[in-house]
């Protein structure tokens, strides 16, 4: 049996995290999920990430137009990965919101938002990296997502095919609706 998950314009948020959590939690089966998400909070990206990889069955899920931002970590979680045609995931640079600053920054009190910033990168990175193929040499991989990820880099199913973000370019599954669980 397989239990099917329709996302569609979600926020990968604690709220989302703790629900989707929740319904792997009671399922023995494998999983399929249609997903499409502008992103959202990146540590709860990286926890869905982990969740999945040790999911004890078969984890697939079916990227359909964008899979943005912290979605793309979440997305890079499953098994068995696809995308529709004309699909493409984003990669950009960890971002937060003004109040998360006080209302008078100086360069002492604004340091550790910048070192926060800078690690999340790179845990965004590091778990990219160790999905995907850029190249041989692990260093000059990393210069190369790095800048995609300076660039706002939008990557199309051609190059997430090449840089294996994919398996395959495939359509969505025809299921049944009343069978799906929509986040």
């Amino acid at each position: 049996m397989t239990k099917y998950f329709y996302i569609e314009n979600s926020q990968i948020t604690p709220e989302f995290g703790d629900i989707f959590i929740n319904h792997l939690n009671t399922t023995n089966e494998d999983i399929i999920v249609m997903l499409k998400s502008p992103g959202g909070n990146p540590y709860i990206a990286r926890n869905l990430y982990e969740i999945l990889k040790k999911y004890p069955y078969e984890t697939t899920v079916y990227g359909f137009d964008q899979i943005d931002s912290a979605a793309v970590v979440f997305y890079l979680g499953f098994k068995n990965r696809y995308i529709t045609p004309n699909s493409s995931f984003l990669v950009h640079p960890t971002s937060t919101e003004r109040d998360n600053f006080p209302e008078s920054i100086n360069a002492y009190n604004i340091q550790p938002h910048v070192n926060l910033l800078k690690s999340t990168d790179d845990m965004t990175i590091d778990i990219i990296l160790s999905e995907i193929f850029l190249t041989e040499n692990k260093e000059m991989a990393r210069t190369v997502l790095f800048n995609m990820i300076l660039l706002n880099t939008r990557i199309y199913e051609n190059d997430a095919k090449l840089y294996k973000f994919i398996n395959d370019v495939k359509n969505l599954p025809d299921i049944d609706q009343n069978l799906t669980i929509k986040l």
